[in-house]
C-alpha cells in the first residue's frame, strides 16, 4: 500500500513503454513543423531561487530578455517546459496558448504581437519544485538534504524542437 501510494497517488506512474511512446509522439507531433522554425533566443537572465533541502523543495523566478535573431517575424513559439510542480510564464506583450500537451510539458503559444527581427522582450518565469514521496522510476535527486544540483533545463523553459527529447536507443526505435 505504501509503495502504491507514493508511486501512483503522490506521483504519476509511468512505465518504460509509456516513456518511449511519449518520445515517439513528440517526434511525430513536433519535429516536422518545429525543427527549423525561428525561435527567440535568451540573451539576459536574472535568476532568484530559494532552496528548502529538508523538504526537497525549491521556488524561484527568472527574469529574462529574449530576442529574435532571425530575419523573419516570430508569431508562434514551441515551449518546452521542465517538469515542475507549479509554473507560470509571462512574455511582454502577452500570448495565447494554442496547444497544450500536458503529458510532455509542451505548449505552443501565439504572441499577441509578432516578435520582429532584432526585437527584445521581457520574459518572466516563476516555478516551484516539490518532491512528494518517492517516484516509480528515476527519483528526482536535484534537491536533497546533503547537497543540491540544479541546471537551467530543469528550472526554465526552452524554445523550439528539442533533439534531446528524441529516442536515442536504436532498439527502442524499432
Amino acid at each position: 500500500g505504501y509503495a502504491y501510494y507514493n508511486t501512483s497517488i503522490l506521483n504519476t506512474f509511468i512505465t518504460k513503454n509509456e516513456s518511449i511512446q511519449a518520445k515517439v509522439r513528440y517526434e511525430k507531433d513536433y519535429k516536422k513543423q518545429w525543427l527549423y522554425a525561428p525561435r527567440p533566443n535568451f540573451t539576459k537572465a536574472k535568476i532568484k531561487f530559494d532552496l528548502f533541502p529538508k523538504n526537497r523543495k525549491a521556488t524561484g523566478t527568472g527574469d529574462f530578455e529574449i530576442k529574435n535573431t532571425f530575419d523573419t517575424n516570430i508569431e508562434t513559439i514551441l515551449v518546452n517546459h521542465p517538469k515542475l510542480s507549479k509554473r507560470k510564464m509571462e512574455i511582454e506583450g502577452g500570448f495565447t496558448i494554442v496547444k497544450q500537451d500536458k503529458g510532455s510539458h509542451i505548449e505552443v503559444v501565439k504572441l499577441n504581437n509578432p516578435l520582429i527581427p532584432g526585437e527584445t522582450r521581457k520574459l518572466t518565469y516563476t516555478f516551484e519544485i516539490e518532491n512528494k514521496g518517492f517516484e516509480n522510476s528515476e527519483s528526482d535527486i536535484q534537491i536533497v538534504k546533503n547537497g543540491t544540483f540544479i541546471d537551467n533545463f530543469n528550472l526554465f523553459p526552452s524554445f523550439g524542437y528539442s533533439l534531446s527529447q528524441e529516442l536515442t536507443n536504436p532498439k527502442e526505435r524499432k
